[in-house]
């Protein structure tokens, strides 16, 4: 069975603030120009890291859920290394949406596009680890149920699954192609620009889902300039100052803002 996610009729809950932290996009670099440093917090992020073709199968329940391994493509020597930009929203849904609509959809991210066959829900990894299929398909498409009575997802097992998100990203790889390759040329030049930086960071013992901090500086600066370091400081406050926040992203923005000020 195929699914069917219709934008005319849902309630769009995959663009809203869920009450587990500030909503969230992982985009690629070209896409950090449809939103605005002064609302949205960008930051480099890693969620998947392998040395050899063992450790990949060995992370592969994982995998499937991240937007870069998709296109495990980006490269550097030894490593295989796949970032994209974490947007975190300060309001509690996205920007675009008009109604319930997207205001975009033609031109929309590529994370949302392929949304939920690329996802992070709650319960997901986990219950695809355990090879429950049953768990696996109430929390990947939880909110797409809740959203629209014709979204569909009565997909019998993982083939059904995984042979339907071949198709969906077969569908929009092609489309999106000229942003993941621009994605691909701008991170790899702003490793090799701070390559003592770099070659630091992967000795380090870090974890993956790990933000970046200092390369998420880095960037702002290439992008922005100083102009967009302090309006990222500014989108800090305003988050910390609501009631989005969740107690694990306010210890790391905190810090993010530390380093944001020092920079300047």
């Amino acid at each position: 069975m195929s699914f069917i996610c219709d934008p005319e009729t849902g309630k769009a809950l995959c663009c809203k603030y869920d009450g587990r932290g500030l909503f969230a996009l992982d985009l690629f670099v070209g896409e950090m120009e449809l939103f605005h440093p002064k609302s949205t917090i960008f930051l480099l992020n890693l969620m998947h890291v392998a040395k050899t073709k063992e450790e990949k199968s060995k992370d592969y329940p994982d995998a499937y859920i991240n937007v870069r391994n998709v296109f495990n493509d980006t490269r550097l020597p030894n490593f295989s290394l796949l970032f994209v930009v974490q947007a975190l929203m300060i309001e509690e849904e996205c920007p675009y949406l008009e109604g319930n609509k997207c205001s975009i959809y033609s031109k929309r991210p590529f994370i949302c596009a392929v949304y939920p066959f690329i996802n992070n829900e709650p319960g997901v990894a986990d219950a695809f680890k355990r090879r429950d299929f049953r768990s696996f398909r109430e929390s990947a498409f939880k909110k797409c149920r809740e959203c629209c009575s014709s979204c569909g997802g009565e997909f019998r097992g993982f083939y059904e699954f995984f042979r339907e998100r071949e198709k969906v990203i077969k569908k929009y790889k092609q489309k999106y192609s000229n942003i993941l390759k621009e994605h691909k040329r701008f991170l790899l030049k702003l490793f090799r620009e701070n390559l003592d930086s770099f070659q630091k960071y992967i000795r380090l013992n870090f974890p993956s889902n790990s933000w970046n901090f200092e390369f998420s500086i880095f960037l702002i600066k290439k992008i922005y300039g100083d102009e967009g370091i302090e309006s990222q400081i500014n989108a800090i406050e305003k988050a910390l100052s609501g009631q989005l926040v969740s107690q694990e992203e306010r210890k790391g923005l905190e810090i993010y803002k530390g380093l944001l000020e020092s920079s300047i």
